[in-house]
């Protein structure tokens, strides 16, 4: 296949006449071209999801732009119809982020989905709002990628705001482990063992390991598999379309990879639910489309992404319009 090159968009400044925090000259690094030849002027895109979370998206570009870096970054912001000043504050302090405006809440999948239809670059790093990254952590998973060409993810150790880990790596959700894992009642389930083998809690989280999924919050991934695979299901709406996308993966013969060398915070908490609660329905639907086309292989409904955004991005393979 004949030689290809992205290119990013070129360096850029601030009203002030200050550079972008990145200096093309202190790089020292770059990946290697893909297997078809294409190479990339960037080497990753620092993909950022909000929905009205200005401050968290301060914090967190902030933090980035302290982590160091050693590869080339482009920075993206897919916006699902903040109304909170977010874009505004954006523009003003962090003028070098190209913003994604969806103009309505496309949900995670949707509003991922962007990212890294619109990235130029070889790996998109996806971060929910609601992290900050710890220094070298973005280098250090592109490390792994480049290390392990079979790598269709890789992960990094999630920790909670008191620096503890959270166990975010999971084997593929059976639907028993669902009704347990998921609710309040878990405690009264620990003698079966079944809490235990979903978190994982019993396995070396300070070692590099395969896995099967992981949480979204926080996750590398090569684009041109991503693509190949038809990006993130946005039949789900919130929940399971992390799993799901690494389910497909691996049914493509890739891998998914926790690299604890690389650490991001995450302000999450988990919440001790009853049976009922306010996002049930969607849990559910959730919950159904994932073991019903994995788990199970009983529906062989296709990967759904909208038509209605970036049509020339959209990849061919699998997708077929979202209603």
């Amino acid at each position: 296949m004949a030689h290809q090159h992205r290119e990013c968009s070129p360096e850029t400044t601030d009203p002030q006449g200050s550079r972008c925090p990145f200096d093309p000259e202190q790089w020292s690094q770059r990946t290697a071209a893909d297997e078809d030849g294409t190479s990339y002027e960037c080497d990753a895109s620092i993909g950022l999801l909000c929905y009205r979370d200005r401050q968290f998206i301060d914090d967190l570009l902030a933090s980035i732009e302290q982590s160091g870096n050693r590869y080339r970054y482009e920075w993206l912001l897919s916006d699902n119809g903040s109304t909170d000043g977010t874009r505004e504050m954006v523009r003003e302090k962090y003028p070098y982020v190209t913003i994604l405006e969806n103009g309505r809440n496309l949900g995670v999948a949707g509003g991922r989905n962007r990212l890294f239809w619109n990235s130029r670059a070889k790996y998109t790093m996806i971060l929910d709002s609601d992290t900050l990254v710890q220094p070298g952590a973005i280098d250090t998973l592109i490390d792994t990628a480049e290390a392990n060409p079979k790598a269709a993810m890789v992960a990094p150790r999630l920790e909670y705001r008191d620096g503890s880990l959270q166990l975010s790596c999971r084997p593929f959700p059976r639907f028993h482990h669902i009704l347990i894992e998921g609710t309040k009642y878990r405690k009264y389930f620990e003698w079966t063992g079944i809490p235990a083998r979903v978190d994982m809690r019993h396995i070396d989280h300070d070692r590099m390991m395969p896995i099967d999924c992981v949480y979204g919050a926080a996750m590398l991934v090569r684009n041109r598999i991503t693509r190949e695979v038809g990006g993130f299901d946005e039949g789900y709406f919130y929940q399971y379309e992390d799993y799901d996308l690494c389910f497909r993966f691996k049914q493509a013969g890739y891998e998914n990879w926790y690299q604890p060398s690389a650490a991001v915070t995450h302000f999450y908490e988990r919440e001790e639910r009853g049976v009922f609660h306010a996002r049930l329905q969607t849990h559910l639907k959730s919950i159904l489309r994932f073991q019903t086309r994995n788990m199970w292989g009983i529906s062989d409904a296709p990967v759904l992404h909208r038509r209605d955004l970036d049509h020339e991005k959209v990849p061919p393979v699998g997708c077929e319009p979202a209603a």
